[in-house]
């Protein structure tokens, strides 16, 4: 996938910090043909950048959503932004972005997001938590943990710190783990050896924690 930079500036105007994502192009519209073009359906963007939004059109296949699988569509004032926003809850994307062009418009996810050093490359944090792995399932991906009890039952609740830049799959677990976590009230050597984590990939989790938020009574 292409990498793409953002600067935050301070109210003084120095660069306050500088984030890499992860791109994949949704699609794009046209003030010329008032149409909208998937991006797996543009020859002329590279597969680096849409392989991930395939996985939308296959979605739609599975689901008969003719919205996602028709390469071209006549436009509308928020259909890129809806068909964006689609694509962002099937993948699990971080953000969004609009491009404007000399003739329409290019939609854009960002699929992971990271704090770059002064260099501009990833820190070296952010990059020992982006190691790889491969996922029987889904291929590809990043790692992710999980205690034991959540994979076999994810329909439970779930505690783990709230997501970050540089740790959007933070480490999970059940109520009956969280016992431990209290009475240390951190992790640490003594209360990890009494639970079992597993390793999981990105989507693993995403899909894991999507059931549960999903299934959870109102």
């Amino acid at each position: 996938m292409r990498t793409a930079s953002k600067s935050f500036r301070s109210d003084t105007g120095s660069v306050a910090a500088k984030v890499l994502a992860q791109i994949q192009a949704v699609g794009s519209t046209s003030t010329t043909s008032n149409t909208w073009l998937w991006g797996w359906a543009n020859e002329s963007l590279p597969t680096s950048v849409t392989a991930r939004i395939c996985e939308v059109r296959d979605f739609g296949n599975s689901e008969a959503l003719a919205k996602l699988t028709e390469p071209k569509l006549p436009d509308q004032e928020y259909l890129g932004w809806e068909l964006t926003a689609i694509a962002a809850q099937i993948i699990g994307a971080k953000g969004a972005y609009r491009c404007p062009g000399e003739r329409g418009f290019l939609y854009l996810l960002y699929t992971d997001l990271a704090f770059a050093n002064s260099s501009g490359v990833p820190s070296e944090s952010t990059t020992a938590e982006r190691e790889g792995i491969n996922c029987e399932t889904h291929g590809s991906g990043q790692k992710a943990f999980i205690c034991q009890h959540l994979l076999l039952d994810p329909r439970q609740e779930w505690f783990s710190d709230l997501p970050s830049p540089t740790k959007p799959w933070p480490d999970a677990w059940c109520s009956e783990c969280n016992k431990f976590y209290q009475a240390q009230g951190e992790w640490n050597d003594e209360n990890e050896d009494q639970i079992e984590i597993k390793l999981i990939c990105n989507r693993c989790y995403e899909s894991l924690r999507t059931n549960a938020t999903r299934d959870k009574p109102s």
